[in-house]
């Protein structure tokens, strides 16, 4: 397993006994961790010096919506922290919703043109992984459909509003690397 962590590649599996030893990457890990300890997060809290570096490092792994909802289930954090992660929980919780109804609008709007697709990854993985909707920090909502159906899928998206940025537009070239 390649753990990336603050811009270094830390090698070797974490269940092999791999330490990670910067305060800052042990509170993100624990933060991230299906099963959470609170004991051991608040000792680590305490173990913090730089609060706008870990919060720098929620944001860079995407992570920020779920670590502020987390975080502020804990006592005693230092001041101002608390406040600005709950002003970044209600800033996911926002994008989250606003994805939930674009999510709705494209895949009924796919439907309707007689493509079924799936939703990868975003709300539905954070609903299943964490029981919230807006636990990741998603960037992008990435929709999958039948091979057969890309070219019919890629033009009614654009009638919808949307346009292809990489490439500008679907072509014979492409095509065989997007079906890939």
């Amino acid at each position: 397993m390649v753990l990336k962590i603050k811009g270094t590649n830390l090698v070797g599996d974490v269940a092999a006994g791999t330490r990670i030893d910067h305060p800052l990457d042990q509170l993100l890990l624990a933060l991230v961790s299906v099963e959470l300890d609170k004991e051991a997060m608040v000792e680590r809290i305490k173990r913090i010096e730089d609060w706008q570096g870990f919060l720098a490092l929620c944001h860079r792994h995407r992570v920020m919506s779920l670590g502020a909802k987390r975080l502020l289930d804990i006592p005693d954090l230092p001041a101002g922290i608390a406040e600005i992660l709950r002003d970044q929980l209600i800033s996911g919780l926002s994008v989250s919703l606003l994805q939930v109804a674009e999510v709705r609008r494209l895949t009924s709007a796919l439907n309707r043109g007689g493509i079924k697709c799936a939703v990868l990854k975003g709300v539905p993985l954070s609903i299943r992984a964490f029981g919230n909707l807006a636990s990741r920090d998603a960037r992008d909502i990435d929709l999958l459909v039948a091979p057969g159906d890309l070219s019919s899928a890629v033009a009614l998206l654009e009638n919808c509003g949307l346009r292809l940025k990489k490439p500008k537009r679907l072509h014979q070239g492409l095509t065989p690397f997007y079906l890939r």
